[in-house]
């Protein structure tokens, strides 16, 4: 029997689906094209073009445990966006702070809810990213923050070790009765901090991108959390030395 890890995150658009799959896999198409002239008297040569990522992800567990209406409420709100832009962030080896993060924007989804035998419920569910030469179809970047608050909230410091120009940033507000202020910030000692990105209000099940492709960003990062409610879970994923 294949084991099944624990502590992942899987979050689309502020949505944690993780307790509704047991696996996440990921495979990569990269077009090349041949642009060699007719007249050329040398080797051929080659360019690299679009690169296009696809996920399939499945679950299998009892009706007891969640409920084949529980997970299409789930998928429903994860995918319900009108502009048909989804932003998934994917921890999968853990989502605690400094643990590696995946940014992703999906422009195709689908799933499928069925109820198998007596009380189990099947899931399967297939994405594909958006097919551009831009790089935030897919980033590999940290969790910066993953938890819930009661209150303002200090995250622990990030040592990006050397900083770098430009961040891609993802914050889901996965839960709470209320919207999330969020601040991200960043310092050259991990003592004295400046705005990095501007306080800002993230409504529940949201998930939001702030992207910067010339800003200098220093070498220790922090995001300060407060729930403009009683409560707020807020998962931030994090690429620094973004290039766009």
């Amino acid at each position: 029997m294949a084991s099944v890890a624990i502590g992942v995150l899987v979050s689309i658009n502020g949505v944690d689906l993780s307790c509704v799959l047991q696996s996440l896999n990921m495979s990569a198409k990269a077009d090349v094209l041949q642009n060699t002239t007719l007249c050329a008297t040398s080797a051929h040569t080659h360019q690299k073009a679009l690169t296009e990522r696809s996920l399939s992800g499945a679950g299998f567990f009892k009706s007891s445990t969640v409920t084949a209406e529980n997970a299409h409420g789930l998928f429903n709100t994860a995918l319900d966006s009108v502009a048909g832009n989804y932003l998934l962030l994917y921890g999968r080896d853990g989502a605690t702070d400094g643990a590696l993060a995946e940014l992703m924007n999906l422009v195709e989804t689908k799933y499928d809810i069925n109820t198998v035998v007596g009380e189990f419920v099947g899931v399967t569910f297939d994405a594909q990213t958006t097919k551009t030469d831009s790089a935030n179809n897919y980033q590999i970047g940290v969790f910066l923050f993953n938890q819930t608050v009661t209150g303002a909230t200090n995250g622990a410091t990030y040592d990006s070790t050397s900083g770098g120009t430009g961040y891609l940033i993802q914050i889901h507000n996965l839960a709470g009765d209320g919207t999330a202020a969020v601040i991200i910030q960043h310092s050259t000692n991990g003592s004295t901090w400046a705005d990095l990105v501007a306080t800002a209000n993230y409504a529940v099940a949201s998930g939001t991108q702030v992207a910067n492709t010339a800003t200098s960003v220093n070498r220790y990062l922090r995001a300060v959390v407060t729930p403009n409610g009683t409560t707020n879970r807020v998962a931030i994923g994090i690429k620094v030395g973004y290039t766009g």
